[in-house]
């Protein structure tokens, strides 16, 4: 599909058919990655990827009554066929930019904005457009920070 043609299917939505995405499909999508950019080349993305039942049950569970439910929204968080988080390792992007031909006067770069958030958002934007190539439907939420370290325990 021309991207002319796929952004203007973008669209973010919080209720999902409770239908299995493929393995095959998922992995067209997550493969997306590979071309997204990298300051420096640094590859500090990182993919985790859950589609059991139990993984998103775990995770529905992680988030109390739900992102949603405490909202009396859909619960879209618990009814996503896939959840897909991308994360990203700092120390990739500092251990590259202390590389001899990156850098400045002898030093790493001072970061003026962390680019291993601009790349991981980068990598985000491929990942919608990936899922909307296939015709499914994407949500976006952020892990709340009271989350986040359940989250990485589990």
């Amino acid at each position: 599909m021309q991207f002319q043609e796929l952004l203007p299917k973008r669209r973010m939505v919080r209720n999902y058919a409770r239908e299995p995405v493929s393995r095959e499909v998922v992995e067209r999508i997550v493969g997306t990655v590979r071309r997204a950019p990298s300051a420096g080349y640094s590859q500090g993305q990182r993919l985790l990827v859950v589609t059991g039942d139990e993984g998103r049950a775990e995770i529905a569970r992680l988030a109390g009554s739900g992102w949603a439910a405490d909202e009396n929204l859909e619960p879209w968080v618990e009814s996503a066929p896939v959840h897909l988080y991308v994360c990203v390792r700092e120390a990739d992007y500092h251990e590259r930019y202390r590389q001899a031909d990156k850098l400045v006067d002898g030093e790493e770069i001072e970061w003026p904005v962390p680019f291993w958030f601009v790349d991981a958002g980068a990598a985000l934007m491929l990942i919608l457009l990936a899922a909307i190539d296939e015709g499914l439907a994407a949500g976006l939420s952020g892990v709340p920070k009271e989350l986040a370290d359940r989250l990485r325990a589990s």
